[in-house]
């Protein structure tokens, strides 16, 4: 029995993970990016054509606010010292 053919969005969504994988971008993260634009700007699959648009660059930018984050998030913060440490000094 042949394998049934993938539907429309699938096909796109396969398209943007080939896009972005050679570049080290995490396949689940293509996918949470290009879910959240297609539903909460674009307002559901009619927004493909805008995330397609000069190579995905509207999902690059995405993808680089979201790494920007993650980075951000795992800075380590600087503990100010005691003023006890600093009398010891």
């Amino acid at each position: 029995m042949p394998r049934q053919r993938p539907k429309k969005g699938e096909r796109r969504i396969d398209a943007a993970i080939d896009h972005f994988t050679p570049m080290g971008y995490a396949t689940a993260d293509v996918r949470a990016v290009v879910k959240k634009l297609l539903q909460v700007v674009y307002g559901g699959n009619d927004g493909w054509p805008f995330l397609e648009e000069d190579s995905y660059r509207v999902v690059q930018e995405a993808l680089f606010e979201k790494q920007e984050q993650e980075d951000h998030q795992q800075q380590p913060h600087p503990h100010p010292q005691s003023h006890d440490a600093m009398k010891e000094v």
